[in-house]
């Protein structure tokens, strides 16, 4: 991956759901909380670098592990989450 953007818009298109299915964008803006898919679209074409929480909704929205959610951190220039801080995060 070259990107922050790019990997995201690889998990979202590469990865399934736990349907079966991958993700559009509409679909991972509304698990996300958002009204309006272009925030996503900025994101993945990198013309807004995501903040580190906005990352960590987005990976919550595309149900990622814990090692998925660091890559994307890592990407995004963050540090990453130990186990415990993942397990308050994405088990709450």
């Amino acid at each position: 991956m070259e990107n922050i953007g790019q990997l995201i818009r690889y998990y979202r298109t590469h990865e399934v759901d736990l349907s079966g299915r991958h993700l559009s964008q509409i679909d991972l803006t509304l698990e996300v909380g958002w009204e309006n898919p272009s925030t996503l679209s900025r994101i993945e074409s990198n013309k807004v670098i995501p903040t580190r929480d906005t990352i960590i909704k987005i990976a919550k929205g595309l149900k990622l592990d814990r090692k998925r959610v660091n890559k994307l951190l890592h990407e995004g220039g963050y540090l990453g989450l130990n186990t415990k801080r993942y397990n308050e995060l994405f088990n709450a």
